[in-house]
């Protein structure tokens, strides 16, 4: 007895006989093997299943070469029965093949309905996504127009800040001032009670500021100076520092000898070589 195995496109099943292969409601296309083939052949291939191909069975030709008995033969009655058989197969022929054709035609409907649909559908879909791109497009040129209005306007900024200090830098003597206040002295000489008042009328922090204090005798020459450093004066604002009292001198005379700021950057110093490092005549005390 032959052990046949199948394949159902997933798994191969067996072995199994011949009535388990017929209930398996196999077709002539399913892949079947048994033992002593060398690979898969179809349901269809084996003489056992051909009857699921619709062919008819090998002719016996043995029995066709004996003659049939004289009564098979027909007879006229016989042949107006095959003629009226005929009328009836050519019938159904042309029914099924009416209802064949009306099949087709109702499925070539359907699909080209279906793919109009699927056309529409996708037209719908790529519409809304050049929408999306535009909008986002949109959305990132604006962003975009923010981003450079906001850099112009920061270097705006900058340019505006940086002329305002280099307005401050060129006329620093019209906004950094000093003011001495009232002193005692003595008519055979002496200074006493003498404060300086450092006053910054810009809007930057003066880093540092060096100021000094001579003291002049009474035939106008110098007799001592004293150096003063002021720190951190604020923006609008002012410094007071006390100056030491004196045994001599009669006066006194003030002058700026050097300021620094950080925020304003402002270097002026006249007793450092102007030979180091370049200077813009346009700005000429800018931190080197």
């Amino acid at each position: 007895m032959k052990s046949y195995y199948l394949h159902d496109g997933q798994h191969q099943i067996g072995p199994l006989n011949f009535e388990e292969v017929k209930n398996r409601q196999i077709n002539a296309n399913t892949p079947l093997w048994v033992e002593g083939m060398s690979e898969w052949k179809t349901a269809g291939d084996f003489e056992e299943f051909k009857y699921l191909t619709g062919a008819p069975p090998p002719f016996p030709l043995e029995k066709s070469m004996s003659r049939p008995p004289s009564n098979d033969l027909p007879n006229l009655a016989s042949g107006t029965e095959l003629s009226e058989s005929s009328k009836g197969a050519r019938a159904r022929f042309w029914i099924g093949g009416g209802i064949i054709a009306i099949c087709l035609t109702a499925f070539l409907v359907y699909r080209i309905s279906h793919k109009d649909k699927l056309i529409s559908e996708a037209r719908e879909k790529n519409e809304a996504l050049h929408a999306q791109i535009a909008q986002v497009k949109q959305e990132l040129e604006h962003k975009n127009d923010l981003e450079i209005s906001a850099i112009k306007a920061a270097k705006l900024r900058e340019e505006k800040a940086e002329a305002n200090k280099r307005n401050y830098r060129n006329r620093w003597s019209d906004y950094i001032t000093i003011k001495n206040s009232e002193y005692l002295y003595r008519r055979m000489g002496g200074i006493f009670d003498l404060k300086i008042t450092a006053i910054n009328a810009t809007v930057y922090e003066m880093t540092q500021m060096v100021v000094f204090v001579h003291i002049i005798k009474t035939d106008g020459s110098i007799y001592k100076t004293e150096k003063l450093r002021f720190y951190n004066v604020p923006a609008n604002g002012r410094r007071t520092l006390q100056v030491p009292d004196c045994l001599r001198g009669t006066s006194v005379r003030c002058e700026i000898a050097a300021i620094h700021s950080k925020e304003m950057d402002f270097c002026y110093d006249p007793s450092i070589d102007v030979n180091i490092g370049p200077r813009s005549p346009d700005d000429w005390w800018k931190c080197r």
